[in-house]
């Protein structure tokens, strides 16, 4: 009842058809930009004046701006985030005695490191492959399950993500206030 009062307060005079269709099409307007990862802002501003109690706006509001990037564009940061990510050591080249030679076969198909060492290259290409994959949680369990001290780059990035996340929860969230809304609108013609 509160979003119907503030929507008929905030569109005075205007007939219910013109202010279903002007809401209709920002939360339209809305999850397209979200979806492609650009500002929001107009969009943002006209959902928030016409319906002031929906939920999840407070988190809106603080990408409206710039966006956030979608699931693919947050794996092409990351991918360009790998070189500048620590490099694991390699061992070094044997000789070339029996052992040696043993050693080397076995290295080649498995990787050995040290307990508590990430080797952050390999995570990140797994989490950039699972965000390409539109799965941005398994790409942050991905990094948060790696043992060791997270480079700084990498903890931004799944910040970033997690961002990501909330804020498409927050436009679920506001959506759906949006839709009530609009049949509320609807019935009361």
């Amino acid at each position: 009842e509160k979003d119907v009062a503030s929507l008929k307060t905030s569109e005075g005079s205007g007939d219910k058809a013109s202010v279903t269709a002007t809401l209709s099409q920002a939360l339209f307007d809305l999850k397209a930009k979200i979806a492609a990862g650009t500002g929001f802002a107009p969009e943002y501003d006209r959902i928030a004046r016409m319906v002031p109690a929906a939920p999840g706006l407070d988190l809106l509001a603080q990408h409206a701006a710039m966006g956030l990037p979608a699931a693919a564009g947050l794996a092409q940061e990351l991918r360009d985030l790998i070189p500048s990510l620590p490099a694991t050591e390699q061992p070094a080249a044997s000789g070339g005695s029996y052992w040696d030679t043993f050693w080397d076969g076995l290295t080649s198909i498995i990787t050995i490191r040290d307990i508590g060492v990430a080797d952050w290259r390999a995570v990140s290409d797994d989490a950039a492959k699972l965000a390409d994959g539109g799965d941005l949680v398994s790409a942050i369990a991905r990094i948060d399950e790696a043992e060791g001290a997270k480079p700084a780059g990498l903890t931004q990035w799944r910040d970033r993500a997690a961002s990501r996340l909330k804020l498409e929860k927050a436009l679920e969230e506001t959506a759906g206030a949006v839709l009530r809304q609009i049949t509320a609108l609807g019935g009361a013609q």
